[in-house]
C-alpha cells in the first residue's frame, strides 16, 4: 500500500533501544514526490502521554476535535515532531486517518531540523 503524508498509520515502532518494538499511531511525514526506490516511509511518533511530551517540536490533538476525529486517534495525543522514525513499509500495519491541516506539523518539523 501507497501512504499519504498526513495520514496517520499504526506501525511497528522500534524503541531507542534497538531490541524491543510496540505497534502505535504514527503521522506520515514524508513528501509524496520523492522518490527514493525504497519501500520505505518516514513518520512522526504519536503519543497519548499529553503531559509528559509537550514542546515547540511537538503538537496536541485533541480526540474529541475535527481534526482529532479525521485522525482516527482514540486518546487525546501528541505528535512528537522531533522522533522520527524510517520504517519499513511492510510494518506499517494500517490506515487509521489523515491529518488534513499539516501547517502545526510543518512548524514543529522546521523547528526540530532547525530549518
Amino acid at each position: 500500500m501507497i501512504y499519504r503524508r498526513g495520514d496517520v498509520v499504526v506501525a511497528y515502532y522500534i524503541h531507542s533501544d534497538g531490541e524491543t518494538w510496540k505497534a502505535r499511531p504514527a503521522l506520515v511525514v514524508q513528501a509524496d514526490d520523492i522518490e527514493t526506490n525504497l519501500p520505505q516511509t518516514l513518520l512522526a511518533l504519536i503519543s497519548s502521554q499529553v503531559e509528559k511530551r509537550q514542546g515547540e517540536t511537538r503538537f496536541t490533538i485533541f480526540k474529541d476535535s475535527q481534526l482529532g476525529k479525521d485522525m482516527g486517534i482514540r486518546l487525546d495525543s501528541v505528535i512528537v515532531a522531533d522522533i522520527l522514525q524510517t520504517v519499513e513499509d511492510k510494518l506499517i500495519y494500517k490506515k487509521i486517518g489523515h491529518c488534513s491541516d499539516m501547517q502545526a506539523i510543518n512548524t514543529a518539523l522546521k523547528k526540530s531540523l532547525g530549518l
